[in-house]
């Protein structure tokens, strides 16, 4: 793995652990991953940043509004979760732990 990219999953893996343990909500981490994504568009291709480009786009198909999501269609905030904790897995092998509530 490159610098570059050992960069790039260090500034990730707050944002990704604090939504997982439920610490920020799906609206906050929308605005939090897509701010950090933005920076990192244009870095060389590796395995870790296709985990991340899926990430992005869960967090596109992401509506936090139930009644637009009934009539428009998209993910919920448990399924954003759920695929944010299988990609922290994938990424950095370890479990962040889950605090619900």
């Amino acid at each position: 793995m490159s610098q570059d990219v050992a960069v790039m999953l260090a500034n990730y893996e707050p944002i990704l652990r604090r939504f997982i343990r439920h610490e920020i909500s799906g609206q906050e981490f929308e605005t939090d991953f897509l701010s950090q994504w933005r920076g990192h568009r244009r870095q060389p291709g590796s395995p870790e940043l296709d985990i991340i480009n899926e990430i992005f786009y869960d967090v596109d198909e992401y509506v936090d509004d139930p009644d637009l999501r009934e009539r428009a269609g998209g993910m919920d905030t448990a399924t954003l979760r759920t695929k944010v904790r299988d990609a922290y897995l994938a990424l950095y092998n370890c479990d962040p732990g889950s605090r619900e509530g």
